[in-house]
């Protein structure tokens, strides 16, 4: 996940089938995400001091759940829900 988000710079990354029942460290990931920081990694090889990504990209989290396992990450969200799931031909172009 931190690779991707890393990678990107001013366009949207999608996880896609998010489920409350991710690792605390990914939720904790996703979290950190909202205030433009990524994951810390200590660098063992060089000086040792720690470094953390910037994220510089949207995140788009999709599931058929609501990130409610951590209420911290639901509040730094934009939860939509669509309940319709038939379309016309129309509705559809």
């Amino acid at each position: 996940m931190n690779d991707r988000v890393s990678q990107a710079v001013n366009i949207l990354v999608v996880f896609d089938e998010y489920k409350n029942d991710l690792d605390i460290r990914k939720i904790a990931f996703l979290k950190g995400l909202w205030g433009g920081g990524g994951q810390t990694k200590k660098n063992t090889l060089t000086d040792g001091m720690a470094t953390q990504t910037i994220v510089t990209t949207g995140v788009v989290i999709c599931g058929q759940e609501k990130p409610t396992q951590d209420m911290a990450l639901y509040t730094r969200v934009l939860f939509l829900e669509y309940t319709k799931t038939s379309f016309s031909f129309l509705e559809k172009r």
